[in-house]
């Protein structure tokens, strides 16, 4: 199906698509199906009937990139995955260590809270976002 997608993606004028996809031995659901052709063919604005809207679009892309934008990716999947990295200022959780954010857990008194913060962050500041999220004055 993918291969069959990327060829119907260079047809500039292809707008309107009517087709039946069950690809064998795949158990993907139909709307899941959808959203692949969507974020594989940019240019088309109805399918199977039904106009193509801007949330529908969107969507369809970001779990593009979340289901194929992991590492490794197949090759027949990488122009799409760059292409949709650039319109949505994308980056994969795996990506996120090349740009210096960390993920962080703080628990105190039972409450556990996970926030992504930069690498960079001084003990000083960290202790101010620990106390803001937890409530606590200037001396616990």
């Amino acid at each position: 199906m993918t291969q069959w997608l990327c060829e119907l993606a260079k047809l500039p004028s292809l707008q309107k698509l009517v087709c039946d996809v069950r690809p064998e031995g795949v158990s993907v659901s139909k709307y899941q199906r959808r959203g692949t052709i969507i974020a594989k063919i940019p240019q088309l604005r109805v399918l199977q009937g039904t106009d193509i809207s801007n949330v529908e679009r969107n969507s369809a892309e970001i779990h593009f990139l979340e289901e194929f934008g992991r590492c490794p990716i197949a090759e027949e999947n990488r122009a799409d995955v760059e292409r949709l990295r650039k319109l949505h200022n994308y980056l994969s959780s795996s990506r996120t260590n090349e740009y210096g954010v960390r993920k962080l857990k703080l628990s105190h008194n039972g409450k556990t809270v996970e926030r992504l913060i930069p690498g960079t962050i001084t003990v000083q500041n960290l202790s101010t976002i620990m106390r803001k999220i937890f409530g606590l004055g200037t001396k616990e």
